[in-house]
């Protein structure tokens, strides 16, 4: 497979462009494969099954203007500004053996390194979904697959704003534990403390000039906009950003080696309403014939933990 397109974006707006993403993997034609470079302004991205009122600091983020936006893919939440460079390479699979993606995958994500080398930065780790310099995060990958068509994309941290990082997020405290960090100041970095002269316009040059001539292609594209607004109209919905349910009541959460897993519910009148599990698991585990027994039933808490850990032993074996 060969890369087509590259396509760069021009609006800085997260809805706009999660919504011309969704919109170029559904459009995509056979054998074609797209990498789409963009940027938005202040924002808290979630992945698909997180939970915005457990994610983030709303009363911050309304203050400070950020928005809360949710992707499609799964995996953890991240925050993004225009100091952050975001990369997405969409493909069809078609026929391909899971050797021959991974080899794809590996080959998109070599151009983005090359670029980085470009600058000095070098001692790149590629640790399960992040790529770390230092033992510090900078790039965060998720993955979201439909109709034999994928996406990989991730963040490129050059210049963000790190108290807003700090502030917008609420940070599981297991999490953290469980990465053997303190904060989540600690676990990530900017590029530019590597090199003061990264600069995003600089490297999405570099990205995009690597990948022209890489696989022959004449020049690059630029976009403003989605086409089909109801891809805009979905991304700006309340429902899909912050789903059905209002501040949770309860919380069982339990981190694994596959995630973070949160069983969250109300109790009105002794009895459980509307349970739901949340989770930054980049693989979507199927939880409804746990929460179908669940609902209604009366509360008493240590039968409730006792089930909720029962089902989890259960799901991830």
């Amino acid at each position: 497979m060969t890369v087509n397109r590259v396509i760069l974006s021009t609006t800085d707006s997260i809805y706009e462009n999660l919504a011309i993403e969704e919109e170029l993997l559904k459009n995509l034609k056979a054998d074609e494969a797209i990498i789409f470079l963009w940027q938005s302004e202040k924002t808290i991205v979630l992945g698909n099954n997180q939970c915005a009122y457990l994610e983030c600091n709303i009363s911050y983020c309304e203050e400070n203007q950020i928005n809360i936006a949710r992707r499609l893919s799964g995996g953890g939440c991240v925050y993004q500004d225009l100091g952050n460079l975001n990369y997405s390479f969409l493909y069809d699979k078609g026929n391909r053996l899971e050797s021959e993606r991974q080899k794809l995958e590996q080959c998109f994500l070599d151009g983005i390194l090359e670029a980085l080398n470009s600058y000095q930065v070098k001692h790149i780790e590629h640790v399960n979904n992040d790529l770390l310099v230092g033992h510090k995060k900078f790039s965060g990958i998720a993955y979201y697959e439909e109709d034999n068509k994928r996406i990989l994309h991730g963040t490129l941290l050059v210049d963000i704003n790190m108290e807003h990082l700090a502030h917008s997020l609420k940070v599981n405290v297991k999490k953290l534990k469980f990465n053997g960090v303190e904060s989540v100041r600690a676990r990530v970095v900017n590029l530019k403390e590597f090199n003061p002269m990264i600069q995003i316009p600089g490297l999405k040059k570099a990205i995009t000039e690597i990948f022209l001539e890489r696989f022959a292609i004449e020049k690059e594209e630029y976009i403003e906009g989605v086409k089909d607004k109801n891809y805009l109209v979905k991304y700006k919905q309340p429902f899909w950003i912050f789903g059905e349910s209002p501040k949770c009541s309860l919380i069982f959460e339990e981190k694994t080696k596959k995630g973070l897993f949160q069983f969250v519910f109300f109790v009105e009148e002794e009895m459980v309403e509307k349970p739901k599990v949340y989770s930054d698991a980049r693989i979507q585990y199927d939880f409804t014939d746990f929460l179908r027994r669940i609902e209604g039933i009366k509360y008493k808490e240590q039968l409730l933990q006792e089930a909720w850990e029962e089902e989890l032993t259960k799901i991830l074996d």
